[in-house]
């Protein structure tokens, strides 16, 4: 983990739904079920949405979608501490990083500069935007394929249980 959304996300999410015109009980019910583990792998924005609000239309999903997208763009995700430091160490050591997550491109593009992150440390980015997805093992031959370490030989940091499936 590089960004902690953790420590923002509800809130985030609430702003923008509040913003948006849904209600925010849906949101803060469902982080409720997360804490206390009814929830155990929340999925992506478009997922969590869904949950949220099952009988909206797919229109409107998207409308919400990038409405939270639009408040991430103002309040960026604080770094977790440590972890730029550990980042810039591993490139100081001609080691390769490379990151695979279940964000999308386009907000990984606005998500980490806004928290002092560049792109280009990363030999390789696997995204939403890239069949197999995670939790398919498979998206991390791209990246093996990249940096050309064989699997046995590289390092997985993962935080969620969809990164546990994945490795």
């Amino acid at each position: 983990t590089i960004t902690d959304l953790s420590s923002s996300l509800e809130a985030k999410m609430s702003l923008a739904m509040q913003d948006f015109g849904l209600p925010v009980a849906a949101v803060r019910n469902d982080f409720e079920r997360m804490r206390a583990g009814e929830i155990s792998d929340p999925g992506n924005v478009h997922a969590a949405m869904r949950r949220f609000y099952p009988d909206i239309s797919n229109a409107v999903l998207e409308e919400a979608v990038a409405c939270f997208h639009h408040h991430e763009r103002i309040y960026p995700y604080p770094t977790v501490l440590g972890s730029v430091e550990t980042i810039q160490w591993f490139m100081s050591h001609g080691l390769p990083i490379s990151l695979c997550t279940t964000a999308k491109l386009e907000i990984l593009e606005v998500r980490l500069p806004a928290s002092g992150i560049d792109l280009s440390w990363f030999a390789e980015v696997c995204t939403w935007n890239h069949e197999p997805r995670k939790p398919d093992p498979r998206t991390l031959d791209r990246i093996f394929h990249k940096v050309g370490v064989p699997p046995h030989e590289t390092l997985f940091i993962g935080d969620s249980p969809t990164d546990q499936k994945t490795a």
